[in-house]
């Protein structure tokens, strides 16, 4: 072997050459590619992909043995779900209580392949669209949940779902629940949203429920009222809402989705929606629209609703029905107290609600004189 101030010529067999660095570029047997996934923060982009699809051959093929059944769904789902680890050391096992996000999303899971979720106590975040869950139970048991995903699943139900009290953000639309429940303890949730339910084999559930095919879309009201404080965002849109009466007092709601319901142009439905638009202090967006009440001559009969705004309570329950707006949209300006900011998709200026309320007066005016 011969050496020279620029190069390293080798003449021979013998170990490789030794780094630039000068240290062995050989990895260690612990930095197996397994070991690497499990446990480290940083991965190698080849080795993660060969363990990514070795999981996925083997997701369905789980050894169900009785001492061990749990961990090894966990080892799986581990290959399958986890994007970062929370320590940068490398360990022979792994530390599942350092795990925080779950990306499980499109892997045609079931509920039973979830069922070793408890044995990661520090989950926060769990991504699990577009698989096959019929239930939420095993993430009852999770004390650090914040953020549940389950968008396009089978969800049939929550009634066995108990929600943990840090728990931020519930997404469940496109399933097949047939009511919101479960939510007794979330003290913490911001969102929920669980539009577009699907009822019998995909139909929509605000035709089916106007045809009477289907129950009506019911809310709990235990649930919803643990929730009220702090409950900024809803969507209930085309699940086969036919009242708006439980959602009356959410003080904190900002946004609101209940369109493609089979909503009526009622007096008790434009009560209900009143008392809606004046409670809730912070509503900025509204969705109605498309429902029969968007479309039919709205409010009429709803003399005795209250609200709030330039127009007073006072002034709208004196109010003769001749004088009030017959359009749902002039109906909710006149009712809010003044914080609308959309609706129906459809931006509000304070010129518009400065010439309705000007308008009222005008009409209560003329009415007195006669």
């Amino acid at each position: 072997q011969r050496r020279s101030p620029s190069r390293t010529f080798s003449t021979g067999g013998g170990p490789p050459p030794p780094s630039r660095t000068g240290h062995d570029e050989t990895p260690p047997e612990s930095h197996s590619a397994a070991a690497v996934l499990a446990a480290s923060s940083h991965y190698d982009a080849r080795a993660l992909g060969e363990d990514y699809r070795a999981a996925r051959a083997a997701r369905t093929a789980v050894d169900v043995g009785p001492s061990d059944v749990l961990e090894r769904q966990l080892h799986v789902l581990m290959r399958l779900g986890v994007k970062r680890a929370s320590n940068a050391g490398i360990k022979a096992k792994p530390n599942y209580g350092g795990i925080t996000h779950l990306h499980l999303a499109g892997h045609r899971l079931v509920t039973d392949q979830l069922a070793c979720v408890h044995l990661l106590p520090g989950l926060q975040v769990a991504f699990l669209s577009e698989n096959s869950l019929v239930s939420l139970a095993p993430f009852s048991r999770l004390p650090d949940l914040r953020q549940l995903l389950c968008d396009d699943n089978q969800l049939q139900s929550l009634a066995d779902f108990d929600a943990p009290p840090t728990l931020e953000r519930l997404h469940a639309s496109r399933n097949q629940l047939p009511g919101i429940e479960g939510l007794r303890r979330a003290g913490r949730l911001r969102e929920l949203h669980a539009s577009h339910q699907r009822r019998g084999g995909g139909a929509s559930s605000a035709g089916a429920a106007g045809s009477g095919t289907w129950p009506s879309f019911y809310v709990d009201d235990a649930s919803l009222h643990a929730c009220a404080p702090t409950l900024e965002s809803l969507r209930l849109a085309d699940v086969g809402l036919d009242s708006l009466a439980p959602l009356v007092s959410l003080p904190a709601l900002t946004h609101l989705d209940v369109s493609d319901n089979p909503l009526d142009a009622s007096v008790d439905r434009a009560r209900e929606l009143a008392a809606l638009v004046g409670s809730c202090e912070r509503l900025a967006s509204l969705r109605i629209a498309p429902s029969a009440a968007a479309r039919e001559p709205f409010g009429r009969g709803a003399r005795g609703a209250t609200g709030g705004g330039a127009v007073t309570a006072v002034h709208l329950a004196r109010a003769p029905p001749e004088i009030l707006p017959r359009g749902l949209r002039a109906f909710c300006l006149l009712r809010s107290r003044g914080n609308l900011e959309e609706l129906d998709g459809k931006a509000v200026s304070p010129n518009e609600r400065h010439f309705l309320v000007g308008q009222f007066l005008a009409k209560r005016q003329a009415k007195a004189a006669a």
